[in-house]
């Protein structure tokens, strides 16, 4: 079964007395495979943080809310980006400058692979000995030709 619009929807993964797990706290363009990856994911912090409230019967709430931030906080960046490359956008100079360096910079591809397959966060190619390394691959390869600087 096809689709053609998926929306890319991300939700408070909790309220007062009620938490959402998977698709029901974030929808993400599928194509990037980290659907149930991110509902484990997710899940897992749900228990992580609401363990003590339910056993203890202690503010469970609270213990949501705690989860409904860390779920933003480990997520929604990565949402975000996803959601908009999906756009059809074309690739930005810096994007295109990290897959160029990573042809030929072993340590540069090493960090677009933990990034690609989320294993690491998207900060991680904002760390400045990236950007050097990048830089210094782009300075040393031939000027782009005339379709890629458009």
């Amino acid at each position: 079964m096809g689709k053609l619009e998926v929306p890319n929807v991300m939700r408070p993964a909790a309220r007062p007395g009620v938490a959402f797990v998977g698709d029901a706290a974030l929808a993400t363009d599928p194509s990037f495979g980290v659907g149930c990856g991110w509902a484990f994911e997710s899940a897992e912090w749900l228990v992580d943080h609401t363990r003590t409230a339910l056993l203890n019967g202690s503010e469970l709430d609270r213990a949501l809310d705690h989860y409904r931030r860390a779920f933003r906080r480990r997520l929604g960046l990565e949402h975000w980006l996803i959601a908009d490359m999906s756009s059809g956008r074309r690739l930005r100079w810096n994007e295109r400058a990290a897959f160029r360096a990573a042809t030929s910079d072993p340590v540069v591809a090493r960090a677009l692979e933990e990034v690609a397959t989320r294993r690491r966060s998207s900060l991680r190619m904002l760390d400045p000995r990236l950007t050097f390394r990048v830089l210094r691959e782009v300075a040393g390869s031939s000027p782009p030709d005339a379709e890629e600087r458009s």
